[in-house]
Order: structure tokens, then sequence, then C-alpha cells
């Protein structure tokens, strides 16, 4: 009787432990789900996701199965407004044929839309076949976007050039709010400098639009006065669209203009002398650039024959709008014939910043006859009228 007894509580025992797993196995299943038919599986290393609104995001998908299946994929649940596209081997599809072995590769491309406040979200991706099926749900969590405004950034945000330079700047413009905006510019140069800034694409536009989250190219242009001295000038570029402002500063390093200038006194450009005789003429030179000239050499291309030299041939150092004098030494060939003769005088400079500058001026000098010269002749010629004279006087009274 009690062996009995022990034996029917065993069975009763039995049965409620069945029965509870049962109950367990359908929870769990109704937890996660509905469950997998036929052994097909759709699966991703990453179900949950943080994103923010705009971003565009690619998640691989791992289909499988038993045996080669083909299953079409489909997205049965979305959040509102957010695009979406299932791609495999470069192309859009509709399906796959799942494998046990190599699954072929998958991919969701999800586009979130810009103006998705915070929260969470779920996303289904459905596969079914012929007595197979399975749901993925993905979760994705959206974060608020920290908006930063706007910002300028530049390649080169320092050039060198000359004051006859436009100096070009190439910026990027970041639009770093969650929704599409148009920006104005502002740009700021020192006084006399004429500065725009505009699309690259565009140029004469003064205003882009620019995309959430994205980014254009803009274009910058500095003209300085042709004037200007050596120097560092910034350039000051400002920029607002919606509420948002931002800006850069960029610099303008101006090298000095080498320029040089000869001139003789009373720039005249002749001058006169005695062959075998010399003369000095005295020349100025004038830095009349925007740059220190740090050597400056004067040389000359003087006739066959001539001595020509320089008083001082070489000065070291002349400082923008400087003039110093020099003085040329002129000796013709003591046997040149009376006429006019060309005669080049040359200066080269060096300024500080290696440019180079020429001046070169061209003489034009008369040879004369020397007044012993001219003394000689008259008397050779009283000479002869006197010996004339005398013929004719001897002869005359015969």
């Amino acid at each position: 009787m009690v062996r009995g007894l022990r034996l029917l509580l065993l069975v009763v025992g039995c049965a409620v432990a069945a029965l509870t797993m049962g109950i367990t196995t359908v929870a769990a299943q109704d937890a996660d789900g509905p469950p997998s038919v036929g052994g097909l599986k759709v699966s991703t290393p990453y179900p949950v996701v943080a994103v923010q609104a705009g971003d565009q995001i690619t998640i691989n998908l791992a289909v499988t199965a038993p045996s080669p299946t083909e299953v079409s994929l489909t997205i049965t649940e979305s959040p509102d407004g957010w695009d979406f596209g299932i791609r495999g081997g470069g192309f859009a599809i509709g399906g796959v044929t799942a494998s046990p072995d190599a699954p072929p590769n998958v991919e969701l491309r999800v586009n979130v839309a810009p103006d998705t406040t915070g929260g969470r979200y779920s996303l289904v991706v459905a596969a079914e076949g012929v007595g197979v099926s399975d749901e993925l749900e993905l979760e994705f969590v959206v974060t608020e976007v920290e908006v930063n405004g706007v910002s300028l950034n530049a390649d080169f945000p320092t050039i060198r050039g000359a004051s006859t330079d436009v100096f070009t700047y190439q910026l990027t413009i970041e639009n770093q709010t969650p929704s599409e905006t148009t920006f104005n510019f502002a740009p700021r140069g020192p006084e006399g400098w004429l500065v725009t800034a505009g699309p690259a694409a565009e140029a004469r536009a003064s205003t882009v639009t620019v995309a959430a989250g994205g980014t254009e190219q803009v274009q910058v242009n500095a003209d300085p006065p042709d004037t200007l001295d050596a120097g560092t000038y910034p350039i000051f570029i400002g920029v607002e669209g919606g509420d948002q402002q931002g800006g850069i500063e960029l610099t303008a390093v101006v090298s000095g203009q080498a320029s040089l200038l000869l001139l003789t006194e009373g720039q005249r450009l002749d001058a006169k002398g005695q062959a075998g005789s010399t003369i000095e003429l005295p020349v100025l030179v004038t830095n009349d650039g925007s740059s220190t000239l740090t050597e400056i050499i004067l040389t000359q291309a003087p006739p066959e024959g001539w001595d020509v030299e320089w008083e001082p041939s070489r000065i070291t150092q002349l400082d923008p709008g400087s003039v110093t004098q020099a003085v040329v030494r002129i000796t013709p060939d003591s046997d040149a014939v009376a006429g006019d003769y060309s005669l080049s005088l040359t200066g080269d400079g060096v300024s500080s910043d290696s440019a180079t500058a020429r001046d070169t001026i061209d003489i034009r000098y008369t040879v004369s006859t020397s007044r012993w010269w001219g003394a000689l002749g008259i008397a050779v010629i009283a000479a002869a009228l006197a010996v004339l004279l005398g013929v004719f006087r001897r002869y005359g009274r015969r």
C-alpha cells in the first residue's frame, strides 16, 4: 500500500515538472519573439546600435539555414520617416539563398530621419521561405544631437605673396546642425584690401547652402593694394546661417616688392667730353620698392677702348624709399673720333626676400675735338696764309 502511494507521488511530480518546463519554454519563446521555423536564422553581431538624428549606418546580417533555401527578406516594422534598404553583392536585393556553411553577405542600410527625437526605436527584418521563417528585431538608441553650429577650416590659413598678388584661400564649411542651412559670409580685411568669399563652384555667389551634417568648399580671394608695405596682415571670414555663427582668421604675409631706379642729375641722358679726357657723371640710385635691397651691383657697357668705372660699384643695403649717390668716371678712348657714342649703365639689386630688381639707363656721349687741335688748326691755316702772301709778294712784282 505504502509502496503504491510512493509510486503515485513520483508520477505526479514528473508530470508537474514537465508541465512547468513547457510553460517556461513557451514564456521564453514569447519573450524573445516568434520562434525560428525550419531552422532558418537571421542574426547580426550588433542588435542594439546607438545613433543620432541624420546618421547613415550599415549593419551586416547573416542568413543561415540547415540546407540551401531561397528566402525573401523584408522590413516589416520601422520608425516613421526613416529610409532603409537591403543590399547584397553591390545590388539592392529582396531575398537570398540561405545555407549552413557560407551564408551570403547581406547589408541593412538605415538612414535615420534628421528630425528624429531622442529615444529607443525598433526595426524588424523578416525572412521567409517554403516552410521556413524567422525575424530579427534591431533596436536603435537615438541620442540627442549636440548642435555645435558651423565651423570653417582652411587648407592653408597662412599664404605668402607680393603686394601685386591676389591671395587665394580654400576653406571647408561644415554644417553641424540637424537641418539644411544657407550661410552668408562677412569677410573683413585690412584697410584698402578687397576681400570676397563664396562657394568655390560659383565664383559670383555670396551664400552657400549646406546639408545637415554636410560640408561645402569655399574660396576666399584677398586683393591687397599694389603699394602695400611688406608685413603680416590678418583677414577674418565670418559666416552666419539661421541662428548659428562662426568664423576663421587667415593670414597674408606680404613680401616687399623689389624695385630699383637709376637717375642722372636733372635726369639728363646725355654727356660730352674730349677723347682721352675723364669726366664724372653723378647717378642717383633709388630704392623705389617696398623691400630692402641688401646688395646692389653697378655695372657698365662702354664702347670698345673706353675706360668707365663706378665709385662705389657695390651698395650693401638700401632701404625702401632711400636714395644714395654714385659717380661714374668716363674716359673715352684717346683715339676716339668726334661724334656721338652710346654708353649703358646698369644696376642689379637683390631684396631681403631674394627678389631681384634691375634698371638700365643709356647715355649718349658726345666726343668733341680738343681745343689744342683747334688752335693747331688755326695756326696751320695762318701759316698757310702767310706763305701764300709771301709768294704773291715775291712773284707778283715780276
